[in-house]
């Protein structure tokens, strides 16, 4: 199977004093069994938030890992991907982050 993963689930995976770190390891074999993407918008939170909550050296590291484990794609090949997440954003009236439209 595929799947998209979000940035939540790999913040917990990493962050073992996340609220949902041990949740996040029940669901680890998935990840390992099957094709799994993030995005690059995906990458940039992740690593944002692992740097700001943990440290540098870890977020380094989930940066590597996060290209090891993952496809990833490049939502900017789209010439109006920004413009069309957007209207998501829009229509969403920011209850949801700019980088939770772009899953949509």
């Amino acid at each position: 199977m595929k799947y998209f993963i979000d940035s939540s689930y790999i913040i917990a995976l990493v962050n073992e004093n996340d609220s949902l770190h041990e949740k996040s390891l029940e669901y680890l074999n998935l990840i390992e069994e099957n094709e799994c993407y993030i995005s690059n918008l995906i990458l940039n939170e992740v690593i944002t938030v692992i740097g700001n909550k943990i440290d540098l050296k870890t977020a380094i590291s989930t940066f590597n890992l996060l290209y090891d484990i993952f496809l990833i794609i490049d939502e900017y090949e789209d010439k109006d991907f920004n413009y069309n997440n957007m209207l998501i954003y829009e229509k969403y009236q920011t209850k949801l982050s700019f980088t939770d439209c772009s899953i949509i």
